[in-house]
């Protein structure tokens, strides 16, 4: 898979309010309920979800593989995130309460802190201390081309504008192309021009 220039979209300019109500349109969802994008593949534009965890393409099934066969040292960084992680996401409340999930981003930044590694959270899960990542990346592998996880979250086909965003619209965003919000109202625009046209 090609590399891809990253052009940052800043989420404080409001984006996200000018591609709500494409979503809103496609899905009949209310406000709340739209921050995650959605599924739709169209001629004119394609858009899905942030999605989580692995892939299933080529690469996930060899990392899957990977890791299989290849466990983290007691004493990697990994080890222990994934022994905090692990043990909060395994108390019966904790998808119930916001206090459990402070409390284990809290120990997550200690263990940080204490490996001078810089918190990030999407990436967490990736860090090691041990040789394990080292090896993985030693092997060079690539996401297939047709990923859907690598797939962007909004890809307006007929310029081939792509926008990545991260688990919610324009968190953390970034473009294929130079885009300024004006231009992206007309492309969506457009693309509302067509749901409505083609949609019943």
């Amino acid at each position: 898979m090609s590399k891809v220039i990253k052009f940052p979209i800043p989420r404080r300019h409001g984006w996200e309010e000018v591609l709500e109500p494409l979503v809103k349109r496609i899905t009949g969802a209310q406000q709340a309920d739209v921050r995650g994008g959605c599924n739709y593949d169209c001629e004119l534009f394609f858009m899905k979800p942030h999605v989580l965890g692995s892939c299933v393409c080529s690469y996930g099934k060899a990392l899957f593989q990977f890791k299989k066969d290849h466990p983290h040292s007691v004493q990697c960084f990994h080890t222990f995130w994934k022994e905090i992680d692990d043990a909060f996401k395994a108390h019966p409340k904790y998808h119930e309460t916001n206090i459990l999930k402070a409390a284990r981003i809290n120990m997550v930044r200690q263990l940080c802190l204490k490996n001078g590694i810089k918190y990030n959270p999407k990436t967490v899960d990736e860090l090691c201390t041990c040789t394990v990542q080292k090896e993985w990346d030693a092997l060079g592998l690539k996401h297939d081309e047709d990923c859907y996880k690598m797939l962007p979250n909004f890809w307006f086909k007929k310029t081939d504008l792509k926008i990545w965003w991260y688990k919610f619209f324009f968190r953390d965003a970034y473009a294929n192309q130079e885009i300024e919000r004006e231009d992206f109202r007309e492309i969506v625009a457009e693309c509302m021009n067509w749901v409505n046209s083609n949609q019943r």
